[in-house]
């Protein structure tokens, strides 16, 4: 795998970078696992060599695994955003949900109206969305809720218009929800109180693994998943302080960044107005695409010309014409001699028949 290759090189150096950082997000768990495994190497060597590096190495790691029921790590996905508006930030929610958790029956408007109002409310009292089964179905919890709310147009809602939805389409927004509760492991993380802060953990160039696989974990909501923390990432971006500490992250199978508008808007977000930051406040995203699923997206000039920004793109093609012989233990592939340089020092584009271009 192409992006081992890169993540040993930089594991290699995050010990003597402080100003380095790195994320993951993998749904499919191989590059999660790899990048576990090169870690722990890495950490051994350490121990044995600098001890002190090495426990500074381990504090840097954070790790989100979606799969895990012991270690479980918190990720309210109703934890707003530092200074985001109540409003905006509930509507980029529902909008995620509902398009990423379709069900058979088509919502209407007055479902993603109501999906929308129960996020408002939730997220004002810090609830993680487990409990909008019960906002919905339980007039106690409901009503205690109300009495506190600041926002009058959610009282409002839930006053006037709320009794006269009809049964059928409450019913419709709480079966798409049950999707997300199948895995006991989602439905722990996203019971928790606290999210991940993206930009203090970019901020302080941090190691940061998601995992959103899991044998228990739906296709869907694993692109949901997918989705949910790349939001998260593109407002922690644009959110950052310390615009001097790089950070670099790989994004695997991220075809799955491209099959709603939503998606669409956030990634291209990402991959043009980042570079608005500055040259030394640098994002790169390691692309496996294919053609005949997403074949229409290809980058444009200004995302892939752009010197600020490193940009990593693999196309499923290429990607196979490099022979990586050796294995990691279970059946992680290790890096190729030809493995890119450190993203700091090099800007690499590979697409469509293209070459890898140096900046």
């Amino acid at each position: 795998m192409f992006a081992l290759g890169i993540l040993e090189q930089l594991i290699a150096l995050l010990p003597f970078e402080r100003g380095i950082g790195l994320g993951v997000i993998d749904p499919k768990a191989d590059l999660f696992l790899g990048a576990l495994f090169l870690l722990q190497k890495r950490l051994e060597q350490l121990a044995r060599q600098d001890p002190q590096a090495a426990k500074e190495l381990r504090r840097r790691i954070v790790i989100y695994d979606f799969s895990a029921r012991s270690a479980v790590s918190s990720y309210n996905i109703l934890a707003r955003w530092p200074d985001a508006e109540a409003d905006f930030f509930a509507a980029n929610r529902a909008d995620l949900l509902l398009d990423l958790l379709s069900g058979s029956d088509k919502l209407s408007l007055g479902g993603a109206a109501l999906l929308q109002k129960a996020l408002l409310l939730l997220s004002e009292f810090h609830l993680p969305i487990t409990y909008l089964e019960r906002l919905l179905h339980e007039d106690d919890l409901r009503l205690r809720l109300l009495d506190q709310c600041q926002n009058s147009s959610v009282k409002n809602f839930f006053f006037r218009q709320f009794p006269r939805i009809p049964k059928p389409t409450v019913a419709a927004v709480s079966r798409r929800m049950e999707a997300l509760f199948s895995s006991e492991g989602v439905r722990l993380a996203l019971s928790g109180n606290a999210a991940p802060d993206f930009r203090k953990l970019q901020d302080e160039a941090n190691i940061v693994l998601i995992n959103c696989f899991g044998r228990n974990i739906a296709r869907g909501v694993r692109r949901l998943l997918q989705g949910l923390v790349l939001s998260d990432i593109r407002q922690g971006i644009f959110a950052r302080q310390k615009r001097d500490h790089c950070f670099l992250w790989l994004a695997d199978e991220a075809q799955n960044f491209f099959i709603t508008e939503k998606l669409r808007d956030n990634i291209t977000d990402v991959l043009t107005m980042a570079r608005s930051y500055g040259q030394k406040f640098w994002h790169a995203f390691s692309i496996s695409y294919s053609e005949h699923v997403h074949g229409s997206w290809r980058p444009s000039a200004s995302q892939s010309a752009s010197h600020e920004y490193p940009l990593v793109i693999l196309h499923e093609r290429r990607a196979r014409r490099l022979r990586i012989p050796e294995t990691l233990p279970s059946g992680y592939r290790q890096k190729t001699k030809a493995a890119a340089r450190p993203f700091f020092r090099k800007k690499f584009l590979f697409s469509d028949g293209g070459a890898g271009h140096g900046a």
